[in-house]
């Protein structure tokens, strides 16, 4: 069956007879997706963690053993992201890779970032040019607007940066998402294509930017009460951690202030446009 060869380890053999098994069904995409999503993430995800092979070995810990789960972790990790990456490009799967992420932060316990490929997958999706990715010219929440992450292929992009702020901010990776908020509001070059951008801006054409507010202000909240939570402590990490949390979320704050002059700004642009052509 499909978990038995998942279970041996058989990812990629489980995949093709869950493909199988689906394609007569009217519901196809949305069953194979089902497996899709049992496999990577009950199966292949726990065996890229050492602790959970660890847990399974029988206590054999001797220098040869761990050298081999090391390598173990690192190929199940690589297949994690083969098979992630070539899934969620495309149509019907694009809530695979939020999915993956959601696992591994589980299998975390949340005390680990998430591996960069996942990241920039959720942050940036299939863009594939490396100066788009380091800067991009609209901010990723704007680039990747849910209701129309699609590709020309009738794909999915990949990416779903506000579901990402979610589920950092679901898990208490409070650091994490502030560092993606800062990113989304002024890129990777200080904000320098978006401010260029703001003044040539014509929402009447759809050029509109997307930012979640909302989630935005709950992560704010949720930062609040866990520094007030930490005011009651006297341990030295717990301070260490607090003066890091509210550090980044100083640099989330700037970059609020910066989105909302470039707001002020593009409006004054709009204004002479107008004023020019009446």
């Amino acid at each position: 069956t499909i978990e038995r060869l998942a279970n041996a380890g058989y990812y990629e053999r489980a995949i093709s007879l869950a493909q199988i098994v689906t394609r007569a069904s009217p519901n196809a995409k949305e069953l194979f997706l089902q497996y899709l999503l049992l496999i990577l993430c009950e199966y292949l995800a726990p065996m890229t963690e050492m602790n959970y092979i660890i847990d399974g070995s029988n206590g054999d810990s001797g220098g040869s053993s761990f050298m081999f789960k090391q390598s173990q972790t690192k190929s199940s990790m690589d297949l994690l992201e083969r098979l992630t990456m070539q899934y969620s490009f495309q149509a019907g799967y694009s809530t695979l890779a939020l999915e993956v992420a959601r696992k591994l932060i589980q299998l975390r316990d949340g005390r680990a970032n998430l591996p960069l490929w996942i990241t920039n997958l959720l942050t940036y999706g299939n863009k594939r040019n490396k100066m788009q990715q380091q800067q991009p010219s609209r901010g990723i929440f704007a680039m990747h607007i849910p209701l129309n992450n699609i590709d020309d292929n009738g794909g999915g992009s990949g990416a779903n940066p506000t579901a990402l702020l979610r589920l950092y901010t679901e898990h208490g990776l409070y650091t994490q998402a502030c560092e993606l908020v800062t990113l989304g509001l002024i890129g990777e070059d200080g904000g320098d294509s978006i401010r260029v951008r703001a003044l040539r801006r014509l929402p009447e054409k759809g050029d509109i930017d997307y930012i979640p507010y909302p989630q935005i202000d709950y992560l704010w909240s949720m930062i609040e009460k866990v520094s007030n939570v930490y005011d009651g402590e006297e341990n030295d990490n717990d301070a260490t951690t607090k003066d890091e949390l509210l550090l980044t979320r100083a640099k989330m704050e700037k970059a609020l202030q910066f989105h909302f002059e470039m707001v002020a700004l593009s409006e004054q642009g709009r204004r002479s446009a107008r004023a020019s052509s009446s």
